[in-house]
């Protein structure tokens, strides 16, 4: 019987706690950790599964906390850093300058987007990453959509006006 739950309900729920732990790490190999070890202690707690009221948001909380931490742990952002800027050098130089233009572009957004606060960050990454509808985003986030809809709007304002500051090199 709790083989068929977990196969019914808890590994249909793999690829959106994939997204959530991806939109944290920036790290494939680091978010597929963090997936299975979910399933892990999910597995190892399943005499408990009866008290979960709701195991989607279980799985959700879980997962964000464990690639919180794993941030954490490590120094993350340093190495992300640092692997975000190795370009691929093509013959063509027009086809090099654009690879070198999109990374670029990628890495001041997910700069811009990680400088946010927790809860802002959490809204635009269910929202942009995740597909979340907004009655999810205010299901999951205890809010009401109004709030989520108007949160939503003023980061992807900050978000572009840091980000067209930043490409304009603070000149207008």
């Amino acid at each position: 019987m709790q083989t068929e739950y977990f196969k019914n309900n808890i590994l249909p729920l793999k690829n959106r706690l994939f997204k959530k732990a991806y939109c944290i790490t920036e790290s494939v190999v680091e978010a597929e950790d963090i997936v299975q070890e979910v399933m892990m202690r999910l597995w190892d707690r399943r005499y408990d599964w009866p008290k979960i009221e709701n195991m989607e948001v279980y799985c959700m909380v879980l997962t964000k906390n464990l690639a919180l931490d794993k941030i954490k742990k490590m120094d993350y952002y340093n190495d992300s850093l640092e692997n975000s800027n190795t370009i691929e050098l093509h013959t063509d130089s027009s086809q090099a300058l654009e690879n070198i233009i999109q990374q670029d572009e990628k890495f001041w957004l997910w700069k811009l987007i990680r400088s946010l606060p927790e809860k802002y960050r959490e809204i635009i990454c269910l929202r942009e990453i995740e597909e979340y509808s907004y009655s999810e985003i205010a299901k999951e986030m205890k809010l009401t959509e109004a709030q989520v809809k108007i949160t939503l709007f003023r980061v992807r304002q900050q978000i572009k006006e840091k980000y067209l500051q930043i490409m304009n090199y603070g000149l207008k």
